[in-house]
C-alpha cells in the first residue's frame, strides 16, 4: 500500500510547492496512471514514492509518504529497490554497464545476493522479458525499445512490490507500447502495485484501475477506469491532456510536382557499423509546405535516415539534393536545421533572444527579425528567460525557431512530442501548420499518431532501412489508415 499523508515539497531557491497538501491513498495490487499538464508535479510526485525526495533533491518537505508502512523520511536509499522499481523515460539514464547482462545482474549484485540466486532470476527474467538473445551485446547497440526491455529487466530482477514508470512510452513504437501494456497487466495479474507516470493515455485505458489528474501540484481529478474515456473527452483538453483523435485534421498540402522540390534523396545507400540493416532510399522527394512523418518500429531506420538528411552522415552512395543543387554532407548541414529529441544539447546562450542572435549578429535587422519572430513562435515573453529554464514544448519552439531565422530550406525534428502533454503537443502541431513553413519542408521522426494526425500531410513507413509506403494524408481519414 502507497499512502501519502498532507504532503508537500517545494525545491531548493523555488518558492512555489511543486506538490500541495497531497493526501492519497493507493492500495496494493493497482495499476494507477499520473497524468497532468507539464509543470502539475507528475515528477515531483514520482520523486517521492522511490525517495529521491528527501534523499537526493534538497528542498521544504512536509507531511510522510508510507511505502508499505515504512516511511520514506527513516527508510535509507539503499533499501529502495526492494521495495520500489523505476523505469525512467530515458533508460539510458539508469544504466550502469556496458554490456546487457552486467546491467541487468548489477542491482542484484550491488545487494550482495547469492550467484546461484542471481543466475536464476537472470534466466527466469531473460526469458519473461525477451532479451536472452541480447546479454553479450552492448547497451549501444540496442534499439529503443530493447533498452526499454533491458531497463524492465535489471528493476525485474529486484522483484520489487511496486513497479513505477516515469514516462514509459514517448520513445516507443506501437509494437513495443503493446508489449509494455501486456508487461503491465502481467504484473497486475501478480498482485503487484504499478504507477505509471504518462503523457499517452490511450494504450493503457483497458489495464488501469484509477486516472489520476494532477494540476498545480494537487489533485483535481482521481477517475475509477469505468470514467475515465468519458472524462478525457468531456474536460481532457481543459486540462491539457493528450486526447486521442483518430482522424486527420490537417488540410494536405497541394500538389506541387511542377515545382523543383526542396529536397530530393537519389539512390542513397548507407550501412550504419554492426546495424541490422542497410538504410537504402532510392527515390524520396519534398515539397515546399509538406509535413512528413517518418514512422516505423524501433530501429527500422528512422532516425539514419534523418541524420542523413541533416548532413550528419555522409551516405557510401547516392545523392541528396537540395534545393536543385547535390549537397554534400557539410553542405548538408548548412542548408538544413535538424531539432533533437532533446532540445538541452543543441541550446548554449543565456537568454531566448542570445540564442536567436547567436552566430547571426552581424545580418542587418536581425534583431527584429529575432523579435518578430520570437512573437510569431509565441515566444516573446520569454525573450530574457534562460533557455534552460523553459518547458519542453517551449524549448522546442525556440530550436524551430532557430532553425527558421538561419533560413534553413529543410527542417528535420527528432521526436518533437516526446514528454509533450496535450496542451503543448497542440502547440507545436499549429506552428508547423503556419505560413512560418510554407515555404519549407519539414521531416518528423515520430511514433506519435495523434500528432500526425494534427499535422502531417504525408506518413513515409521504414521497414529495414527501405521505405515500404508513402502516403499523402487526407483530412477526417483515420490517421491509422497510413499507418
Amino acid at each position: 500500500m502507497i499512502e501519502l499523508k498532507n504532503v508537500s515539497y517545494t525545491y531548493k531557491d523555488s518558492t512555489i510547492p511543486s506538490i500541495k497538501n497531497m493526501t492519497l491513498m493507493i492500495p496494493t495490487g493497482q495499476v494507477v496512471v499520473i497524468t497532468g499538464k507539464s509543470g502539475s508535479g507528475k515528477t515531483t510526485f514520482t520523486r517521492l514514492l522511490n525517495s529521491l525526495i528527501p534523499h537526493y533533491y534538497e528542498g521544504q518537505f512536509q507531511g510522510d509518504v508510507l511505502i508499505d508502512q515504512h516511511n520514506t523520511k527513516e527508510q535509507p536509499l539503499w533499501k529502495l529497490p526492494h521495495s520500489v522499481g523505476s523505469v525512467l523515460q530515458d533508460p539510458r539514464s539508469q544504466f550502469f554497464g556496458l554490456h546487457v547482462k552486467d546491467e541487468v545482474v548489477f542491482g542484484a549484485e550491488n545487494h550482495a545476493l547469492p550467484a546461484t540466486e542471481i543466475n536464476e532470476r537472470l534466466i527466469k527474467v531473460s526469458e519473461e522479458v525477451q532479451i536472452r538473445h541480447l546479454l553479450s551485446k552492448s547497451l549501444y547497440e540496442l534499439s529503443s525499445g530493447e533498452k526499454q526491455r533491458v531497463a524492465l529487466a535489471s528493476v525485474r530482477m529486484m522483484a520489487p512490490n511496486v513497479y513505477l514508470f516515469d514516462e514509459p512510452s514517448s520513445n516507443l513504437d506501437e509494437e513495443m507500447a503493446g508489449y509494455l501494456k501486456r508487461f503491465i497487466a502481467k504484473l497486475k495479474k501478480q498482485g503487484a502495485t504499478v504507477i505509471v507516470s504518462e503523457h499517452r493515455l490511450h494504450y493503457l485505458l483497458d489495464v488501469i484501475d484509477r486516472l489520476i489528474v494532477l494540476e498545480a501540484g494537487g489533485i483535481v481529478a482521481d477517475i475509477l477506469q469505468a470514467e475515465v474515456e468519458e472524462y478525457l473527452k468531456t474536460t481532457g483538453e481543459a486540462r491539457g491532456l493528450r486526447v486521442f483523435t483518430p482522424l486527420v485534421v490537417n488540410a494536405a498540402a497541394p500538389e506541387r510536382l511542377e515545382e523543383t522540390p526542396i529536397v530530393a534523396v537519389n539512390k542513397v545507400n548507407y550501412r550504419l557499423k554492426k546495424a541490422a540493416f542497410i538504410l537504402n532510399v532510392n527515390d524520396l522527394v519534398a515539397y515546399p509546405g509538406e509535413v512528413i512523418a517518418i514512422v516505423g518500429n524501433n530501429g527500422a531506420g528512422k532516425t539514419t535516415l534523418a541524420r542523413a538528411l541533416a548532413g550528419f552522415i555522409k551516405p557510401q552512395k547516392g545523392s541528396i539534393v537540395i534545393n536543385g543543387k547535390k549537397m554534400s554532407s557539410r553542405q548538408r548541414l548548412a542548408n538544413s536545421w535538424f531539432v533533437a529529441q532533446d532540445t538541452d544539447y543543441q541550446l548554449f546562450a543565456e537568454t531566448v533572444m542570445a540564442e536567436l542572435l547567436l552566430g547571426n549578429e552581424k545580418q542587418p535587422q536581425i534583431m527584429k527579425e529575432a523579435e518578430c519572430l520570437l512573437e510569431q513562435m509565441g515566444l516573446a515573453h520569454l525573450k530574457e528567460r534562460h533557455p534552460m529554464t523553459l518547458s519542453g514544448g517551449e524549448k522546442q519552439r525556440l530550436a524551430l525557431a532557430i532553425g527558421l531565422i538561419r533560413k534553413r530550406a529543410c527542417l528535420i525534428l527528432d521526436e518533437p512530442t516526446s514528454g509533450l502533454d496535450g496542451y503543448h503537443m497542440a502547440k507545436v502541431a499549429t506552428q508547423l501548420r503556419s505560413d512560418l513553413f510554407k515555404q519549407r519542408c519539414v521531416f518528423v521522426v515520430t511514433h506519435d499518431e495523434a500528432f500526425i494526425a494534427s499535422c502531417c500531410t504525408r506518413v513515409i513507413r521504414i521497414e529495414a532501412g527501405k521505405i515500404i509506403s508513402d502516403k499523402r494524408t487526407e483530412v477526417n481519414q483515420n490517421i491509422k489508415k497510413y499507418m
